[in-house]
């Protein structure tokens, strides 16, 4: 992906970025989709299900959006879960990059356990989105900053009604708008 004034796919407004837990992702502030990196999306999903949305792309006719950040046409491609609901995304093969729009956020089969907790040592930089490997200091071997690892824990289970991010992402009330709310929070990072 390149930074070079990012693009929503869906209103063409210029995207936010936000760095994460999980690594960068880019959010529309006016339609709430994310846009993040492939790797980004394998972890945040249930296992394998990344993974097979980047190989079933592959198949999947250029018929989508524009991508935000080479202009090329992206693929939609569904999404399959436990439950067999379908969720559809759009994969840009070139800058491996995939396009979330907010109402399929909460289709996205994401881990069924009780509690979601991103690692205490973050995989990448969350100042350049290098790699990130333990120096003495602490710091990005690539940027040099300061990285602080932190522990951030996010709680949803069955029947859980708490409405996770609905506030951030102005979806409402419901159960659709705080099971987005949650998708949304673990694909911002939150």
């Amino acid at each position: 992906m390149s930074d070079a004034d990012p693009q929503c796919p869906s209103c063409r407004t210029p995207l936010v970025r936000s760095a994460g837990a999980s690594g960068l992702r880019f959010q529309c502030p006016s339609c709430h989709g994310v846009v993040i990196a492939i790797a980004v999306f394998r972890r945040v999903l249930s296992d394998g299900i990344g993974v097979r949305v980047w190989v079933a792309s592959a198949g999947e006719p250029q018929s989508g959006l524009l991508c935000g950040f080479c202009g090329r046409v992206m693929r939609p491609t569904p999404v399959p879960d436990a439950e067999s609901r379908l969720a559809t995304v759009e994969v840009c093969r070139v800058c491996e990059a995939v396009w979330v729009p907010a109402d399929q956020a909460a289709l996205l089969p994401v881990p069924t356990s009780t509690s979601l907790a991103t690692s205490a040592v973050p995989d990448r930089c969350p100042y350049c989105g290098a790699p990130y490997e333990a120096t003495p200091d602490g710091s990005c071997p690539y940027c040099h900053r300061s990285v602080v690892p932190s522990q951030v824990v996010i709680v949803a289970g069955p029947g859980d009604s708490t409405d996770w991010g609905a506030q951030d992402v102005n979806w409402g009330a419901g159960a659709v708008g705080a099971a987005a709310g949650v998708v949304l929070s673990i694909l911002l990072g939150r």
